[in-house]
């Protein structure tokens, strides 16, 4: 699509129309001129089309109204008013994919199919949903919180329900998920992002459906909506769909809402948090400790793709000296989870580095093995070698078309995007690297960034995650604390309304859906060709020649026919240890460098197929391998 789109009686304007080369792509970025909703189209020969529309959706308190919100949306709609619609098309579609999300800061419907009937049902149910819920009181009972009786004629029995509620007390038990959470809270004590936007149990049983009412009018408009679609089919009939369906029934051009900054620090700080283990769990060594850092602004592409870069270096094979350094310590067991570049979820990219199974008393020697680490990288600069290798992982990651690739795109995009970003330059990449090049040929841009964004950076945080065995205890009291106190204030007639909300929410759940008001695809509507990608044969050999965004892909396969049931038993672990333990030329670190330097990955692995012809099953020793072409 090289030609400038035709948008006239479209009710939109072009902003920009960019070809992007890394994704063999053109972005065409719109806005709708009466209600000043934006869409985002990448257009190529790609069957497998996505879309998605996606809300800015900033948490003002941890009650996870957006989360509520998102699941209470697909109990029902204007036109839909079925229980459970968004389920029942998983059984009425061609669907490749069908979800939802609440990030930090946005929530996304997104879906994807191959067949264009299909796309357009599902994106009626999905619009419906969105714009036009049906939020019923029963159905926020369902999915947010409510309260019932185990036994009617005792109010003792209560206790709070949900599935979000249930969902996240088990979120909010989870070690990684308690560190992420904390890193947040901590780097943005002044923004809405130190609130849990999943939501917070304790914090969930407040909500009210009043409040998840409001939110929705508050947040899903056409002026704080971002539209997104991906692959062959025609735009302009997408853009008239969804005026017809949506943007023609508003008339007030709301804006957007936007996140202030966060204030930097002129120091760094320290916080301690806790996490639950079992009570006959022993405490010792269990600690997690992680240095965090706000970083750059996520509206910048090519800074962005220097921490990349930076973050490969730093830390993307065991011989990384960032992770050489804190796994030769000997300190922990492994990196946290959570170790790494956050660049999706917030207007602040966050670079966190730690370990896990660590002694707490033993923070201060982790935060200075970090800091010295990086002290001596950046005096002695980082080797052509390490910058050859993480250049070419960055690359890699950014060139490899990976499954449901336009949902990909749209989660790479979305938050970044809502904040200002230039979509072009985040997909962009040959000019990025070409302009890298030139910067080290000049200077140290990677040196510098590390100074800057990390070792100069006061706008750092030292936590301790730290095992409590009586942290579910504690906090089941507080919730049942709350819930008494709710409870302590019904008169009869508001308990009589709790069993009778029970009773309706059971006899919902147990009703006949009428699914026959959903779209649905017939036989007719279903191309029954199957495609077949022929294979260049020679012996021992097969080729198939696709479009793989400049990657090749290599599958080796050693039959183990002759082995012995003894030897057989030892081809998982050798599988295991063939990329992580060195060779006679090269220890651990050296082969690391160079894996990462020539390929995007080598993996071995044991499989077992059955033969075609006569059934017997055929042991082998699978040997996968990817690179780009010009390696």
């Amino acid at each position: 699509m090289k030609n400038k789109i035709n948008l006239e009686g479209t009710g939109y304007s072009l902003l920009r129309q960019n070809e992007i080369k890394t994704i063999n792509s053109v972005l065409i970025e719109l806005t709708h001129e009466r209600t000043g909703a934006r869409h985002i189209h990448i257009a190529n020969d790609d069957q497998e089309n996505a879309f998605a529309v996606a809300f800015k959706t900033i948490p003002e308190d941890s009650t996870g109204v957006a989360h509520i919100l998102e699941h209470t949306v697909l109990c029902g709609s204007e036109k839909f008013p079925t229980r459970d619609p968004f389920f029942s098309m998983i059984k009425r579609s061609l669907k490749t994919f069908m979800n939802a999300f609440t990030a930090s800061d946005w929530t996304m419907y997104p879906f994807s199919t191959e067949n264009e009937k299909d796309y357009y049902n599902l994106l009626d149910v999905y619009l419906d949903a969105a714009f036009f819920p049906l939020l019923k009181r029963i159905n926020f009972l369902q999915e947010g919180r409510r309260i019932e009786f185990s036994d009617d004629e005792n109010p003792k029995t209560a206790e709070f329900k949900g599935v979000v509620f249930n969902e996240m007390k088990g979120v909010m038990s989870s070690p990684d998920r308690l560190l992420d959470y904390s890193i947040y809270k901590s780097l943005y004590p002044d923004s809405p992002y130190k609130h849990n936007s999943g939501g917070d149990p304790i914090e969930i049983v407040k909500l009210t459906h009043e409040e998840l009412i409001d939110f929705h009018r508050r947040h899903y408009h056409p002026g704080n909506a971002f539209f997104f679609s991906y692959g062959n089919f025609d735009l302009v009939r997408q853009l008239e769909f969804i005026d017809k369906k949506v943007l023609s029934r508003f008339e007030e051009k709301l804006s957007s809402i936007e996140i202030k900054p966060q204030p930097r620090w002129k120091k760094p700080k320290r916080a301690d948090f806790t996490y639950p283990v079992n009570k006959n769990e022993g405490t010792d060594c269990k600690a997690q400790v992680a240095l965090s850092w706000l970083t750059v602004d996520s509206t910048s592409a090519y800074d962005i793709f220097l921490m990349e870069i930076l973050e490969e270096v730093l830390l993307g094979n065991p011989g990384s000296p960032l992770r050489k350094a804190l796994m030769d310590s000997g300190l922990g067991a492994d990196l946290c989870d959570n170790t790494g570049l956050e660049e999706e979820y917030s207007r602040d990219v966050v670079f966190t580095v730690g370990l896990k199974n660590v002694d707490e008393k033993k923070s201060d020697i982790v935060e200075s093995i970090i800091m010295e680490t990086l002290k001596k990288v950046k005096e002695e600069g980082v080797s052509k070698e390490l910058i050859e290798a993480a250049l070419h992982q960055v690359e890699f990651k950014k060139r490899e078309k990976v499954e449901n690739y336009g949902i990909h795109l749209f989660l790479e995009l979305s938050s970044r995007y809502m904040h200002g970003a230039d979509p072009s330059a985040l997909l962009e990449l040959d000019s990025h690297v070409d302009r890298f090049l030139k910067d080290s040929q000049k200077g140290r841009p990677l040196e510098n960034m590390l100074s800057e964004y990390l070792l100069d950076n006061p706008h750092r945080i030292l936590i301790r995650l730290i095992p409590d065995p009586n942290f579910s205890t504690k906090r089941e009291d507080e919730i049942r604390m709350i819930l008494e106190a709710e409870i302590s204030a019904l008169d009869d007639k508001k308990v009589s309304a709790i069993k009778a909300d029970a009773a309706a929410l059971k006899e919902l759940q147990d009703s006949k859906m009428d699914d026959d008001i959903l779209p649905t695809l017939e036989l007719s509507d279903i191309d029954p060709a199957v495609k077949i990608t022929q294979a260049k044969n020679e012996e021992g050999y097969a080729q198939f020649n696709i479009p793989t965004s400049g990657i090749d892909y290599m599958h080796t396969f050693v039959r183990l026919d002759d082995l012995d049931s003894e030897d057989l038993m030892s081809v998982p672990l050798l599988a295991f240890f063939m990329t992580r333990i060195g060779t006679r030329r090269r220890d651990y670190a050296e082969l690391g460098g160079l894996l990462d330097r020539e390929t995007g990955g080598i993996a071995f692995s044991p499989s077992l197929l059955a033969g075609y012809y006569d059934g017997k099953a055929l042991l082998r020793l699978s040997i996968e391998s990817k690179s780009l072409k010009r390696k």
